[in-house]
């Protein structure tokens, strides 16, 4: 489960990273960068919480199996 999260993140992130610097040369204003990189600070907490929400919930499985 640790590789697939890694690769899940590593996913999120590069995908903000992209659509941060196309935005970035898309639009002139760049007063909205720290918005931008708020957002790809929460979906990355946001996916790392249910990430481990999901662990917990197979783990409650697996000992209930036991």
């Amino acid at each position: 489960m640790s590789k697939k999260k890694n690769i899940l993140l590593q996913i999120i992130l590069s995908l903000s990273i992209i659509s941060l610097v196309i935005d970035l040369f898309v639009n002139e204003n760049k007063s909205h960068i720290f918005v931008m990189i708020a957002s790809i600070l929460i979906s990355l907490v946001i996916t790392q919480l249910y990430l481990e929400r999901k662990e917990m919930d197979r783990i409650k499985e697996e000992s209930k199996e036991e």
